[in-house]
């Protein structure tokens, strides 16, 4: 019993050696990692405290859509600027847009480049409306950031007219390379050979007048044109015009049954039919027909 009592003393206290050098052990080590968090803590700069939700704040959403707003006001119409500087969201800027330009059918200034592009030329019609009407397409989409080169314009130009313009283009290409490369060198090849045509009666149905035709090859070809007058100069250095009379000088000569104007040269007597005196002057004794009809002019 005695030699148990002394294993069971010996136990116990070798027992509580150990749990209070487990615990000194214990106390150790959290003191020496206190301390080596403080050194770290001390040798790199405070980390700010990483936000699990990634989605943005109010705030920073707010703030995006701002400088979205600020970058539309140089893309949308005039009549938005305003509008899209007072606003902060994207989605109303969107959806006014949309209801004023898309919608509605007006002025749709934000499909610039589409619309220049559709514009089909026809080999029927004059080609000199067209090209004002694209470039004045071009002009409006200038003023809302759209920039065409020459080459580009030349290249969608040429994407646009009918087989008998691409046919005349490309024939032309053989003798000048560089046709279609330039813009402009397209629009007066166009503008001529349509000329040409006009003046050649290829387009009966055109109302274009033929004397406003322009170019070399225009006027080669131009026939005369009867309400063009010329002018000359008489013995006195006065100015006269020779060419189409008026209506009131082609009423009378229906009415004598003779030539008016400067083609007249002598009078036509009416009681003898002898030219160069008048029924008045007449030697001739006047008839009756002759006297019935004198009395009605003094009447």
């Amino acid at each position: 019993m005695l030699a148990k009592s002394k294993y069971a003393e010996a136990k116990s206290i070798y027992l509580d050696g150990l749990n209070e050098w487990v615990q000194k052990r214990d106390e150790y080590e959290e003191k020496e990692r206190i301390r080596k968090e403080v050194i770290e803590r001390e040798r790199k700069p405070r980390r700010k405290r990483v936000r699990r939700d990634e989605r943005p704040t109010v705030v920073e959403w707010e703030s995006m859509n701002r400088r979205v707003c600020g970058a539309l006001v140089e893309c949308v119409p005039v009549g938005l600027k305003d509008f899209v500087q007072e606003c902060n969201y994207v989605a109303d800027v969107i959806e006014e847009v949309r209801s004023r330009y898309i919608f509605t059918g007006d002025v749709a200034q934000l499909n610039h480049r589409e619309r220049y592009a559709q514009l089909a030329f026809d080999s029927s019609k004059n080609p000199i409306p067209q090209f004002e009407k694209l470039e004045k397409l071009e002009r409006t989409a200038r003023e809302y950031g759209v920039v065409f080169e020459d080459k580009e314009k030349t290249s969608m130009l040429l994407k646009r007219l009918d087989e008998k313009w691409k046919k005349m283009v490309l024939e032309a290409t053989v003798l000048k390379p560089d046709l279609t490369h330039h813009y402009q060198f397209v629009k007066e090849f166009m503008i001529n050979k349509w000329q040409v045509e006009v003046s050649l009666d290829m387009h009966p149905n055109n109302y274009t007048n033929k004397s406003l035709g322009e170019g070399m090859e225009s006027a080669m070809y131009l026939d005369k044109n009867p309400k063009k007058r010329e002018e000359r100069r008489d013995g006195n250095g006065r100015r006269e015009w020779k060419g189409r009379k008026g209506g009131k000088a082609e009423k009378e000569k229906e009415e004598r049954g003779g030539e008016s104007g400067e083609e007249k040269k002598e009078a036509v007597c009416f009681n003898c039919g002898g030219r160069g005196h008048k029924a008045r002057e007449c030697p001739t004794p006047l008839s009756k027909k002759a006297k019935e009809k004198l009395e009605e002019m003094k009447k």
